[in-house]
């Protein structure tokens, strides 16, 4: 019997190729030390208006020319181990998404094609407070989340989620919008999706819908159900997958709830949670978070909302909220410091 003396790739399956090399009739290759995994992208992280590294679990090479919207080219690139370095031909808008599509392989020749999102760098990101909400909204009065903006900036891909990055229940993309320290946004969770429920990224009296007010910003979540009513997380961050700027977690639960997610009724709560309180966002005494670290909604109604307290220094903690009584929610304005009962 002759010797296979050409290697060659024979096509398994889309995704999935094996090395046939020079051996002998009978000689074994054990599957076990065949590489026929692509590279995974693992990270996107925009470092300037221009420059975008990508990530990846194994060093790539570029196969063929990467893309991006026409206004952002030319867009040169070059890989250097697990990294692909991107220099867009045009600054972004701040926060702006656009799409990036290509292909890199690993040095066995495995190869993946990717379409990512990616968000216009944005430097002017402000401070800002998830700083009063409702969960237990009514018709005449829906769930609505209200932000404190802390200090100037842009709101350009900001991002809020009921949840966390990569698992929620809602998500928020803030549009480009100057801001100034003092302002109240009002994020209505659970718009009628009518006309008149514009984002005011300018006049702060353009929007209509139920409670849209004149002397705050306005923004309509799409598409948004409400909030959870006794059990959720609400975070911001100042991008997509970025960096957590504030949350509240809320729960009625105690730790005898569900003793197999340390009380919070689902895995998902708690891994939540456990995020939030990673990123130093909502701070415990005991180690791991629990629900009785969490602000308990229990008593709140449309009108009694979740509201921190103007003395509050910001410890990122359930010390920070009360509930007001009857009436005392406030949306687009300074916060109630009236407890009920």
């Amino acid at each position: 019997m002759k010797n296979i003396r050409d290697s060659k790739l024979l096509s398994l399956a889309p995704g999935m190729l094996i090395l046939w090399s020079c051996l002998q009739f009978g000689q074994f290759i054990d599957p076990a030390h065949l590489d026929v995994t692509p590279p995974v992208l693992t990270e996107v992280e925009v470092l300037s208006a221009h420059s975008i590294d990508l990530v990846f679990n194994e060093t790539v090479m570029l196969s063929g020319e990467l893309s991006v919207p026409g206004h952002l080219s030319p867009l040169t690139s070059s890989a250097e181990e697990t990294r692909v370095h991107l220099t867009l031909g045009a600054e972004a808008h701040p926060g702006e998404e656009f799409f990036l599509s290509g292909f890199v392989r690993d040095e066995r020749g495995n190869e993946s094609g990717f379409t990512i999102p990616v968000y216009g760098y944005n430097p002017r990101i402000p401070l800002m407070l998830v700083n009063e909400c409702t969960t237990q909204g009514s018709a005449s009065h829906p769930d609505f989340v209200e932000i404190f903006i802390l200090s100037d900036g842009n709101l350009g891909g900001a991002c809020f989620y009921e949840g966390i990055p990569g698992d929620y229940s809602h998500r928020f993309l803030f549009p480009f919008c100057e801001v100034r320290n003092g302002e109240h946004l009002v994020l209505h969770c659970k718009p009628q999706g009518i006309p008149a429920e514009t984002n005011e990224t300018g006049d702060t009296a353009a929007s209509g819908g139920i409670d849209a007010f004149p002397y705050a910003r306005d923004f309509w979540l799409s598409g948004g159900k409400g909030l959870s009513g006794n059990n959720g997380v609400l975070s911001l961050y100042d991008r997509p997958g970025g960096t957590c700027i504030d949350a509240l977690v809320y729960s009625n639960r105690t730790s005898v709830s569900d003793t197999a997610y340390r009380g919070f009724g689902s895995a998902r709560m708690m891994r939540w949670a456990d995020a939030v309180s990673l990123e130093g966002e909502w701070i415990t005494e005991n180690g791991e978070i629990r629900p009785e670290d969490a602000v308990c909604p229990e008593d709140s109604t449309a009108t009694r909302s979740l509201s921190r307290s103007g003395t509050s220094d910001d410890t990122n903690s359930s010390s920070d909220w009360h509930i007001t009584p009857s009436g005392g929610y406030t949306p687009g304005a300074a916060n109630s410091d009236e407890v009920y009962r």
